[in-house]
């Protein structure tokens, strides 16, 4: 089976790795073989070629719980001239 460098992109929760491995070629087998190296991340995308280096990973933010408001669709206050 032929392998390949590969730059995977894996994430747990908020935290994200980026990674440089090899890997076959075919992309259900590389992903058979790197989540279980990986366990408790979920490989998210597999970048061919060695790119980690340069790479920068932000993470993902919570979205933020907001109450509910009802808005008036006729509410006009905001058209008001001074």
């Amino acid at each position: 089976m032929s392998s390949r460098p590969y730059t995977a992109i894996l994430m747990s929760g908020k935290i994200v790795k980026i990674v440089d491995l090899m890997a076959p070629l075919q992309s259900d087998a590389a992903r058979k073989l790197i989540e279980p190296s990986h366990p408790g991340f979920t490989l998210i995308a597999l970048v061919p070629g060695i790119h980690s280096a340069s790479s920068f990973s932000y993470g993902q933010a919570a979205p933020e719980q907001t109450s509910s408001q009802g808005v008036d669709p006729f509410d006009m206050t905001y058209a008001r001239t001074k």
